[in-house]
């Protein structure tokens, strides 16, 4: 038995089945072979009268955005395969990003410090061979995702959004006038693992709000309890009792930024509408056979928070017919499948890594470290912080597609191995909480565009994120804003059409270039390279960015490349290590270098229209709806193309 099925088969669930599954999905990508789906249609007929004006299919980001829109006043439906609720494992992002949910007034102060599960200083930098660069207030912020999704769909709710749990996408008609989606309900689909959570939750409240629970008839009037509460808590018991699913009718997920829950800490639900009753007189019941309460001192409960159930399943949903589909189901969303048309990535990050107990008290973290040569055809890079259950630490490397690669269980045999020397710590003293796997398709031709009107790609499904960034939770985070007004102008001026809605997921030349940097850390499946000439080209560029100071090293540590942090760094490495820049020439090829060069060059004209734009913004006030929707979204691509949104 490997290293790998012995510590994946501790685990509860079926960790290493999920692995093995998502493997699969990973060696259909490398083959060719991912099926084609056809689930978007057309049509001519008017659609007629419509229910919403957004569905959001893919909740898990889809949430922010739908919450920021529903506040605007939209009719949003969010529609999730699962239920919708947050990984247990923290995602990471910096502190100044965060402020946009309280711009956007999605959260209060007090709700924003409640979701920083975990922050840390300062993060380390390194390569093999090479000296040790620290920076703060880099990605050192852990967001329990948990807490940050329950608040924005119970804000979501309250609002009147209309959400569809445990609900896929099965197809969708472009009408002239709407969007008319098909919907399955997943009465059998659901995660035993969700099912145990369930149960648990149900039996780690408070105790007097177990007794507040425990509601029959006869005590109906006697606690004067809103009766559609009473109503929603029968349905929810009935729920969980129906959740009985063998594991055999699962099917598996293809969408690897997703993995299950494998902690076994599983905290109690925070579902903000249920609320211990303030009557201190209350003790826990210890009679299973349940009666009518004789104690008189039993007084009504003073939560105004209840309200009548949003779980929309109750009546399932096969069709919704709105003005606009926002697609937010991923890398392997069928809509994205059908417009790829198998077409394979460029490049993609396989990731694995675990949260654990037992490591030796360490309060720094890792951004980006390397301590080995390159192995197997691949420069291992690894990244650990430190997190609310314990010490998280990925393995994580750039390649493409080739068949030759290899499997996400070899890179989790590989990180087990090297585990120990990364950290300094026998495999023996960790318990580990949960293990997590993932592989993160680019390509180079991004944003994806769609041939259709009416929807509209956000987040990993818009392929809009960086090639050597993995996780879209910051890409979603730093665009947020900038998607929910340009949405909610699409909607107000009716501006629908694709050639309208791709303005909002525009080409960003500061993503472009960072595709040399992708090629200049990954090997080619027959490439001879020198065993440390990546750690040696890594190690002379952040030397160089570090010279130059924080305004040129912390940008780029976000993914934010601008045209003068980069102009220096090149000029300086070049200047102080031309030994290091000449391999790498034969190394990415000069099809690469000369796309490069045209992305560097869009960057400087992007970095000069900026500003340009911004002057004019006082003249094109006046301009009809169509122009200045336009005119907005040229002026958002400038800014976020150039860096200019840091």
């Amino acid at each position: 038995m490997s290293q790998t099925e012995q510590i994946l088969s501790q685990l509860p669930g079926d960790v290493l089945g999920r692995l093995r599954s998502a493997d699969k999905v990973w060696k259909a990508l490398r083959d060719g072979t991912t099926p084609i789906p056809e689930v978007i249609t057309e049509t001519e007929e008017g659609l007629g009268t419509l229910d919403l004006d957004v569905v959001i299919c893919g909740g898990t980001l889809g949430i922010l955005i739908g919450a920021a829109l529903q506040q605007r006043g939209w009719r949003v439906a969010v529609v999730e395969r699962g239920v919708l609720r947050g990984r247990d494992q923290e995602w990471n992002i910096s502190r100044q990003e965060l402020e946009v949910f309280l711009e956007l007034d999605l959260l209060s102060t007090a709700e924003l410090e409640n979701a920083i599960a975990s922050e840390y200083n300062p993060a380390r930098i390194s390569f093999f061979q090479g000296p040790d660069f620290l920076v703060n207030d880099v990605l050192n912020i852990g967001v329990d995702p948990v807490f940050l999704l329950d608040t924005l769909k119970a804000k979501f709710l309250a609002a009147g959004g209309k959400l569809f749990e445990k609900t896929s996408f099965t197809k969708a008609t472009i009408h002239p006038d709407g969007v008319s989606i098909g919907l399955k309900v997943n009465q059998l689909e659901v995660d035993p693992l969700e099912v145990e959570r369930l149960k648990v939750e149900r039996l780690k409240v408070d105790p007097l709000e177990v007794e507040r629970l425990k509601v029959d008839p006869l005590e109906v009037e006697r606690l004067k309890v809103d009766p559609l509460e009473v109503e929603r808590l029968k349905v929810e018991r009935l729920k969980v009792e129906r959740l009985k699913v063998e594991s055999s009718n699962l099917e598996p997920s293809t969408d690897t930024n997703l993995e299950p829950s494998t902690d076994t800490n599983l905290e109690p639900s925070t579902n903000t509408n249920l609320q211990p009753s303030t009557n201190t007189n209350l003790q826990p019941s210890t009679n299973t056979n349940l009666q009518p309460s004789t104690d008189t001192n039993l007084q009504p409960s003073t939560n105004t928070n209840l309200q009548p159930s949003t779980d929309t399943n109750l009546q399932p949903v096969t069709e919704l017919k709105a003005r606009l589909l926002i697609d937010a189901m991923g890398h392997f969303s069928p809509i994205v499948k059908q417009v790829r048309q198998g077409q394979k990535p460029e490049g993609v990050c396989l990731v694995v890594g675990s949260c654990a107990q037992g490591y030796p008290k360490n309060d720094m973290g890792d951004l980006i470290v390397s301590f080995t040569p390159i192995q197997n055809q691949c420069q291992y890079f690894w990244e650990a912080f430190p997190a609310r259950d314990g010490r998280t630490t990925y393995l994580f490397t750039y390649l493409d597609a080739n068949p030759e690669r290899p499997s996400l269980e070899f890179l989790c045999d590989e990180y087990f191995r090297l585990l120990p020397e990364y950290q300094g710590v026998d495999l023996s003293q960790l318990d580990f909480k949960r293990v997590l796997f993932g592989f993160f398709p680019s390509y180079q031709k991004s944003p994806l565009r769609m041939p259709w009107n009416r929807i509209l790609p956000i987040g990993d499904s818009s392929g809009g994120q960086s090639p050597v960034s993995f996780g879209g939770f910051g890409s979603m985070v730093r665009h947020l804003k900038r998607l929910s007004n340009g949405i909610h102008e699409a909607l107000d001026y009716d501006l629908l059409d694709r050639n309208a809605l791709a303005q909002l997921q525009p080409y960003q030349p500061n993503i472009g270039v960072t595709w040399m940097f992708q090629r200049t850390m990954s090997v080619g499946i027959k490439q001879q390279l020198a065993p440390n000439q990546i750690n040696q080209l890594l190690t002379g560029v952040f030397q160089a960015m570090a010279n130059l100071g924080d305004d040129v090293l912390k940008p780029f540590l976000q993914d934010v490349v601008k045209f003068s942090g980069l102009s220096k760094t090149l000029f300086v490495t070049s200047l102080t290590k031309p030994g290091l820049v000449v391999p790498v020439i034969p190394q990415v090829g000069l099809t690469m270098l000369l796309d490069w060069m045209v992305h560097y060059s869009n960057l400087a004209l992007y970095s000069s229209l900026y500003p340009a734009g911004k002057l004019l913004s006082g003249m094109l006030t006046t301009l009809p709806p169509k122009p200045r929707y336009y005119y907005h979204r040229w002026l958002e691509a400038w800014r976020y193309g150039s860096g200019g949104d840091y």
